[in-house]
């Protein structure tokens, strides 16, 4: 029997079972909603193995991902090779200038992780089949742009710190590709954006389809889909946020920040996920709503971080001048990515507790 059939056996027998008959009207329009949710997949499945279509536009999304990957890493590459030549004959390598080199590497290193982990993201939707994951991708691209957007303006200033440092301006004065990173990027998350967009309905067919049904198990799965998405990127971009401590604590001599939180903030990434993904597994609200007050905790503490990155200093004894953009970007983004992740905790708690077996379970 194929799986068409099995479909129409199982419908079939819901309608002429006794208690298929007694059902209310809305209860049989959910069945519905559900079987012509299985149908419509079932033709969809047999429809794209017929004509081969089954992967239709997999490679062109991944063919993107990957192009930009080379793209910036070369081009930042080419940024660490000539910047790090110019230094070694034109600066006195003082610790000072070495610090401030390696804080230069380090968000250069940061743009190139960025497109490592929006390809990896990008596998992951496309593993998922989730139209969530999808909208998560592209939130995550334009993040990234502005992320490529504050690096320029960073950068300017970077040069302007080790010329007066002593570096010669010959040293800073090879070609930069900084604004062309920002176009090549910005060009290729448009063409991504727009090819996703065109085949969305042969990529994620099964997430359309559920999207407009009442079931309740289809909205607990989908709050648990939208809650995975969000903490993929929370926790990226705590990790984001722990490696700009590095430059944060060789640049600040008031010892702002402490040396365990390069630990605990990357400790308090995995914990989310793993805690995410056995909750959400295994049905558990009670550790969804421990996850969500250490959410609130995280809360707490990037608020205190963006109120000191953010207080102002004289500028000739200002520890934040130069990264003071990006670390009040990912501070804010985590703010917010990790707000709308408890909204949807609570969400998905409530979906768990309708039934009070699950509680228990």
């Amino acid at each position: 029997m194929t799986q068409a059939e099995d479909t129409h056996e199982i419908y079939k027998t819901a309608n002429n079972t006794p208690s298929g008959s007694r059902r209310s009207s809305r209860e049989r329009d959910t069945s519905d909603s559900v079987v012509a949710i299985m149908d419509h997949h079932n033709n969809n499945e047999q429809q794209q193995q017929q004509h081969g279509i089954k992967y239709h536009g997999h490679g062109a999304f991944i063919s993107i991902l990957v192009l930009q990957v080379i793209i910036v890493c070369v081009l930042e590459g080419l940024e660490i090779q000539q910047a790090m030549i110019g230094m070694s004959n034109d600066c006195t390598m003082t610790l000072d200038v070495i610090g401030m080199s390696q804080v230069g590497l380090v968000y250069r290193g940061l743009v190139m992780a960025a497109t490592f982990y929006q390809l990896m993201f990008g596998l992951d939707t496309i593993q998922q089949q989730s139209t969530i994951h999808l909208w998560m991708l592209f939130i995550n691209g334009l993040l990234f742009i502005i992320f490529v957007g504050i690096q320029i303006i960073q950068n300017s200033k970077w040069e302007t710190m080790m010329q007066e440092m002593g570096c010669g301006t010959a040293s800073l004065s090879h070609p930069h590709y900084d604004h062309a990173l920002l176009a090549v990027v910005a060009f290729l998350y448009l063409v991504l954006v727009g090819c996703s967009i065109w085949m969305r309905r042969r990529m994620f067919t099964t997430t359309t389809a559920a999207s407009g049904a009442k079931n309740q198990k289809i909205k607990e799965t989908i709050a648990s889909i939208t809650l995975m998405a969000f903490i993929k990127l929370d926790v990226y971009y705590l990790h984001c946020y722990a490696v700009q401590l590095i430059p944060a604590m060789v640049l600040d001599d008031e010892r702002n920040v402490i040396p365990v939180e390069l630990v605990l903030v990357p400790m308090l990434g995995i914990l989310m996920l793993s805690m995410t993904w056995y909750s959400v597994q295994n049905k558990k609200p009670w550790l969804l709503l421990t996850l969500a007050l250490l959410i609130g905790l995280a809360l707490g503490y990037l608020g205190y971080r963006t109120a000191i990155f953010a207080q102002p200093h004289p500028i000739d004894n200002d520890p934040y001048h130069i990264t003071r953009q990006s670390l009040l970007f990912t501070t804010l983004t985590l703010f917010l990515l990790m707000l709308l992740s408890m909204g949807v905790i609570l969400v998905l708690i409530r979906c768990l507790l309708r039934g009070t077996t699950l509680f228990w379970r």
